[in-house]
C-alpha cells in the first residue's frame, strides 16, 4: 500500500480584515455573490498570501442593481514547503487554496448572523474552481 505524501503547502491562518453586514430587507429575492481574487507570492520565504475582496447582495429585480448585504476582504496564508520560483508553482495550489480558505469565511458570516439574532445567512457550498485563472492572474510576485 502506498504512503501518503506530505503536501507541498500548509495553510498557516485565515484573517478577516474587513467586514460589513446589513440584514437583507426582506425574505425575497435571490443573493448574489462576488469573488474578487488576488495573490501575493513571497519566493525568499514560500509564503503566498490569498487576498479576497467578496460581497454578497440581495436581488430582488433583475433590472436593479443589488442591495449590498456583506461586504468583506479576507486573507489567507500558506506556506509552501520549501521556496521556489512563481513559476513553479502548480496550478492546483490555486484552486486549491481557494476552496481551503472559503468555508472559514462561510462559517464565521453563518456565525456571525446567528449570534446578531438576525435571520441566519449561510451561503451555499461552491466549486469555486472558476476563480483559479483569476487567482493566478492577480497575483503580485514580492521582491
Amino acid at each position: 500500500m502506498n504512503e501518503p505524501k506530505p503536501a507541498a503547502f500548509s495553510f498557516q491562518k485565515f484573517q478577516i480584515l474587513k467586514f460589513s453586514f446589513s440584514e437583507p430587507l426582506t425574505d425575497e429575492g435571490e443573493i448574489g455573490l462576488e469573488f474578487s481574487p488576488s495573490g501575493k507570492y513571497f519566493p525568499s520565504t514560500g509564503i503566498f498570501e490569498i487576498h479576497m475582496d467578496f460581497g454578497a447582495s440581495q436581488i430582488l429585480s433583475k433590472d436593479k442593481p443589488g442591495t449590498p448585504i456583506i461586504d468583506a476582504y479576507y486573507i489567507a496564508t500558506f506556506l509552501f514547503e520549501e521556496s521556489i520560483p512563481f513559476e513553479s508553482i502548480p496550478s492546483f495550489f490555486y484552486v486549491n487554496s481557494i476552496a481551503i480558505s472559503f468555508p472559514y469565511l462561510r462559517a464565521f458570516i453563518s456565525t456571525l448572523t446567528l449570534q446578531a439574532n438576525v435571520k441566519l445567512l449561510m451561503l451555499p457550498l461552491m466549486n469555486l474552481t472558476g476563480l483559479e485563472a483569476n487567482l493566478k492572474e492577480n497575483t503580485k510576485v514580492a521582491e
